[in-house]
């Protein structure tokens, strides 16, 4: 260090100038902390723009791995769409197909227009009565029932109401190894384009199965 005051040079570590006894201590503090100088302002906004450019390529990394989350999420709904429609037309039935309910067998063997009734129990005008024959084997351990209450008709969308003036209405308690056989009955529109018979397999939940009448 040198003293200001008569310039002579001498060891940093003596408070005072050995020469002339100034007092070094009010220079040491005169010094300008490290926060004053300009370098010390240039590393810290270096250091900002490093951290900000770094948070900005995170950003950009976690929305496009949630882009890629999102198409991962469409592709699945798409394919969800796709497994729901197989479902429903592995659960359409027409005309010579057997469900199989549980080791409840079902044979559909005919969708046709029925007019078996009298003046007494016509249907209301404008509509006709639809007949469903089923012929049922229980195949099961145990005894299963079936009847014309397990079946809901629709025609065109619109539930239709079961016709009940009928002796033949499919109603069987069969034990294991039996077999019976009977029909179902329906007042629908006579200008119904689509006749669907709904039929609950499963008490438990809601999987039904789709009798498809086709008049021709």
């Amino acid at each position: 260090m040198i003293c200001k005051k008569c310039g002579n040079s001498f060891d940093d570590s003596f408070n005072n100038c050995p020469n002339c006894g100034e007092n070094i201590n009010a220079e040491k503090k005169a010094k300008k902390p490290i926060f004053k100088k300009w370098w010390f302002w240039l590393i810290i906004a270096a250091v900002l723009i490093i951290i900000i450019g770094s948070s900005a390529g995170g950003s950009e990394d976690e929305l496009t791995s949630a882009g890629g989350n999102d198409t991962s999420v469409s592709v699945n709904a798409s394919d969800t769409a796709e497994e729901n429609t197989a479902e429903k037309e592995d659960n359409v039935y027409r005309v010579g197909s057997v469900l199989n309910d549980d080791g409840l067998e079902i044979s559909y063997v005919s969708g046709e227009k029925w007019t078996g009734y009298n003046r007494y129990s016509a249907p209301q005008k404008g509509n006709i009565v639809v007949k469903l024959s089923f012929d049922v084997s229980n195949t099961a351990s145990t005894d299963r029932y079936i009847s014309s209450y397990d079946f809901t008709c629709y025609a065109d969308g619109n539930a239709a109401e079961a016709y009940i003036w009928t002796e033949d209405t499919l109603s069987l308690t069969l034990s294991s190894g039996r077999k019976g056989s009977g029909s179902v009955f329906f007042e629908v529109p006579s200008d119904a384009e689509k006749i669907e018979v709904e039929y609950e397999v499963n008490a438990w939940s809601d999987k039904k199965a789709i009798f498809i009448v086709e008049l021709g």
